[in-house]
């Protein structure tokens, strides 16, 4: 045990990860804060994430619609608060996903 208490190497096994971890995250979020989004960008993210078959049935455009409507309702929110950026997109599409989408089972 080292004169501070800490045990030796204690703060390099779990302490260091998880810093290391917070800051890489912290600056992840910072660059997607930094990153201005458009909505015509936002709809791309979202068709990249849930794709439309050209063939898709009426229920399916229909669930597609109503998915994009809740996402820009999140999306518009979420801008209120971090201005127009793609971590707005991740905030909404996450709270969407957490919030909103059906659970699986």
């Amino acid at each position: 045990m080292g004169t501070d208490g800490v045990v030796d190497g204690e703060d390099d096994v779990g302490g260091g990860l998880s810093v290391q971890y917070f800051e890489n995250f912290a600056a992840e979020e910072t660059a997607l804060a930094r990153t201005d989004l458009a909505v015509a960008n936002f709809h791309k993210v979202v068709a990249d994430l849930w794709l439309l078959d050209d063939d898709a049935s009426k229920r399916t455009r229909t669930n597609h619609a109503t998915r994009l409507s809740a996402l820009d309702d999140r999306f518009r929110t979420e801008t209120e608060k971090v201005g127009r950026t793609a971590y707005a997109a991740e905030r909404a599409i996450t709270g969407y996903l957490d919030h909103v989408a059906p659970a699986r089972r």
